[in-house]
């Protein structure tokens, strides 16, 4: 008699995840309509445009190329922005931006000579 009442304990034990299963979806499912029956009331759709809070960037006023070119110069050309992108992550505490110097205390750097392209294509040089 024991030994019958051990082994339906076992299928009990066995049986709780079916259970436990079964209960979670059942409850999971319980306000939903069933999807297959044709007749069921659907919730009417809303839609929310991803683009609904979209706020364009206003306009830049657009410099002549020769003034562009003499900015750039004027900081170093592309070895100053070469320098930018290489330079270690600024701490939060030094990301106050220095005072801006005027054109003619700037050092500038004088242009390389232009590379010529010697080694292109079996050029010779």
């Amino acid at each position: 008699m024991l030994l019958s009442f051990l082994r339906s304990q076992r299928a009990a034990i066995r049986a709780l995840p079916l259970l436990a299963a079964a209960c979670w979806h059942a409850a999971a499912t319980a306000g939903r309509p069933d999807p297959t029956n044709v007749d069921a009331d659907v919730p009417p759709l809303k839609h929310q445009s991803a683009l609904q809070r979209y706020r364009p960037l206003g306009e830049t006023p657009l410099k002549s190329w020769r003034a562009a070119n003499e900015a750039v110069a004027r900081i170093g050309g592309w070895r100053a922005y070469l320098r930018e992108a290489t330079a270690p992550e600024a701490t939060p505490a030094s990301t106050a931006t220095p005072p801006m110097s005027s054109p003619s205390t700037t050092p500038t750097t004088p242009m390389p000579p232009a590379m010529p392209h010697h080694g292109h294509h079996g050029g010779k040089p």
